[in-house]
């Protein structure tokens, strides 16, 4: 991977990017190309080369700019965690992308399948129809017999063949004036008032949690993303794994620096996973996140969390569990 110079990329014989081969290569693979790395320069040098080769279409600018960003981050870690853990991390990235990218790919292939099935389908269809009804003479001609009887029949069926009925005879001026006596009888209805309170949610995205050790004590952070405009199981869960790993380089690398967490480093924590995050989506569809501690969720709110990605509506407002 290293001399390999090159941002061209292996394709299956569906079009698809052999993503398997662009990571496992034993000579020229991605993950081949962090195992040898022996320095923390030498994994910068592979991360200028990997940025290019993953994202190469035309609005991946910002996209590959985090991705860089984000796998500096990582190297930079080096000088205190050590390279080798370093180097384990930046693999991790890798191997969760890969994953990441088989999957989209396969999921892809299977749309673009359907879609076509779909078009074969109605095109049989439509065939059928007409040598059904019109392929002939005969058909045509019968076919075009059967819609004039049909409309015949429907225009009869709106007249009235039978005598006026006595309700239809009686003078509307003395029904007008018995109207009012009618009404003056007639019971007035009870009002009824009923009140219905109307619980207010709050859909959010659980993500997995964060787990790690903080003066000597384990805690456990649920990352809750607050994005309105997306779709449960659409772009976010896409990101999962990318938004797990950062989200424990971010937590860890604050906890060694600091020795403990406040809610200003979760707020700080909170607001980078945002535009990391919105940077590789490339539009700002993540509108706020809180890392939020385990305990003061529900057990319907963990359980979508522990999913790694789900969306789930809360009963308390994100900003206000925060805040506890």
């Amino acid at each position: 991977m290293a001399d390999q110079g090159s941002t061209s990329r292996p394709r299956n014989e569906d079009g698809t990017v052999n993503w398997t081969v662009v990571f496992n290569d034993p000579d020229r693979g991605i993950l081949a190309g962090i195992s040898k790395a022996t320095t923390k320069e030498h994994l910068s040098g592979l991360v200028a080369q990997i940025a290019p080769l993953l994202y190469q279409r035309k609005n991946d600018a910002k996209a590959r700019a985090a991705f860089t960003a984000k796998m500096n981050d990582v190297v930079t870690a080096a000088d205190e965690i050590g390279f080798d853990a370093t180097r384990d991390r930046v693999r991790n990235a890798m191997v969760a992308e890969r994953d990441r990218r088989i999957a989209e790919a396969k999921k892809y292939l299977a749309n673009k399948r359907s879609s076509q099935s779909i078009e074969r389908r109605k095109g049989n269809w439509s065939i059928g129809f007409k040598k059904l009804f019109f392929g002939t003479p005969v058909r045509l001609f019968s076919t075009l017999g059967a819609i004039l009887l049909l409309i015949t029949l429907g225009a009869l069926s709106q007249i009235d063949f039978n005598e006026p009925s006595l309700e239809a005879s009686k003078d509307p001026e003395k029904e007008a004036a018995k109207e009012p006596e009618d009404a003056k009888l007639a019971p007035t209805p009870s009002k009824k008032t009923s009140f219905m309170r109307k619980e207010v949610l709050y859909p959010v995205f659980m993500m997995k949690p964060v787990v790690f050790q903080v003066s000597g004590r384990r805690r456990s952070l649920v990352p809750v993303l607050v994005a309105p405009d997306i779709e449960e199981g659409s772009l976010i869960c896409q990101l999962a794994p990318q938004f797990a790993e950062s989200a424990l380089f971010r937590t860890t690398a604050a906890t060694n620096n600091a020795g403990s967490l406040d809610p200003k480093d979760l707020t700080s924590i909170a607001s980078y996973l945002r535009k990391d995050t919105n940077a590789i989506l490339n539009e700002n569809l993540i509108k706020a996140v809180y890392l939020i501690d385990a305990q003061k969720l529900d057990g319907q709110a963990l359980k979508a969390a522990y999913r790694g990605c789900g969306m789930h509506n809360l009963k308390v407002r994100p900003e206000d569990l925060h805040g506890r």
